[in-house]
């Protein structure tokens, strides 16, 4: 069996191309002048430069790809990625996972329906005879998306829509092919980065038999990541002073950033398990949020950090509790029903941090 890779990347993909060696790879970047010899033979002719965030010129570049890709009639599979996935796994277990849950279909991951437009992920896996009446219903169907859907971009609504309204009966099989985290009550400028990865992460992936991750950091490991008891949540805006952030080898960490993840310290990238591009304005609702995140209960004490926060000699900051009520935290489930105090603590120069502490319960590590 013979898939085809589908790169749409800003420059060069961070995936390990051995890893693809027996496949086809094709490539769409938006800034090619980046691409390094290593990818350049991937690059395909017809390029859309530049292409927009949630613009139309994102599914052209969808488009352009699969059209080069099905020139190759040994093509079977059309698999669309990011410049930073990660597959789960090599080519033999990729295959035989594969052949075990796509039951010949088509692969999306449905999000929901508005009016006859059907939302997904923009991640997707098409067999050759779907790519083949996508690609010739682009003229049919454009005028459709000139305007801007409710609720998504035009390439999360364009591929299955297509599909559909070609076939009313058309169907495909439903699953997760990406694995990506969003925080469910608050918002995000991106999924978060993964720099490492939690059993908690590893059974999601296994229980929705996702295929792939993103996003990824350049030194990102597969490898469960064992926790430490404690954890510092580090806020990183344009004012934080970053050589004031401390690695402690006792602390865990996070990052929660509203800068350009390549504007921080490769060291604090490193030192990370997840990276969360956040907008500032809501900061405190990401804190809350994370409260009531799952992978939260892996660690008996947290700390989140505010911009200016100073964490250097931990053991001299001011202690003093100020606690907070518990129905300030507004929890949306019962996951947490073990939480024990929430409070602040302030360094020398008056600064906030925010710390909750957890029971000490059986949890995976």
């Amino acid at each position: 069996m013979t898939y085809a890779f589908l790169f749409l990347t800003y420059d060069n993909p961070l995936i390990n191309i051995d890893s693809l060696i027996n496949n086809n790879i094709y490539i769409h970047p938006k800034y090619p002048a980046k691409i390094n010899n290593t990818y350049k033979k991937y690059v395909i002719n017809d390029l859309i430069v530049p292409t927009g965030w949630c613009e139309y010129s994102i599914v052209s570049a969808s488009l352009n790809l699969l059209k080069e890709a099905i020139k190759n009639e040994l093509n079977e599979w059309f698999i669309l990625l990011s410049d930073d996935t990660y597959l789960i796994y090599d080519n033999i277990e990729f295959e035989t996972k594969f052949k075990t849950l796509h039951l010949n279909r088509s692969i999306f991951n449905f999000r929901n329906k508005y009016k006859d437009y059907y939302k997904t992920s923009q991640w997707w896996i098409l067999n050759r005879s779907d790519a083949d009446i996508v690609i010739k219903s682009e003229s049919k169907y454009i005028n459709r998306f000139k305007h801007r859907i409710d609720g998504g971009c035009p390439d999360e609504y364009y591929f299955l829509s297509i599909l559909m309204w070609n076939n009313p009966q058309y169907k495909y099989t439903n699953m997760q092919v990406m694995y990506d985290k969003w925080l469910d009550h608050t918002i995000q400028r991106s999924p978060l980065y993964f720099n490492k990865i939690l059993e908690d992460d590893i059974n999601y992936i296994r229980l929705n038999n996702c295929l792939f991750i993103r996003k990824i950091t350049p030194n990102f490991s597969l490898t469960p990541y064992i926790t430490k008891k404690k954890l510092y949540v580090v806020y990183i805006g344009t004012e934080t002073i970053q050589s004031n952030i401390i690695f402690n080898d006792n602390f865990d960490m996070i990052l929660l950033i509203s800068i350009p993840i390549s504007q921080i310290d490769k060291r604090l990238v490193d030192k990370s398990i997840y990276i969360i591009n956040i907008i500032y304005k809501f900061l405190y609702e990401t804190i809350l949020n994370i409260c009531i995140e799952k992978f939260i209960l892996n660690w008996d004490l947290v700390i989140f950090t505010t911009e200016k926060f100073n964490m250097n000699n931990y053991n001299k900051i001011e202690k003093t509790k100020t606690y907070l009520p518990n129905n300030s935290l507004k929890f949306k489930n019962t996951s947490l029903e073990n939480i024990k105090k929430f409070y602040t603590i302030r360094d020398d120069l008056n600064e906030l941090a925010f710390c909750i502490k957890i029971k000490n319960i059986k949890v995976s590590r």
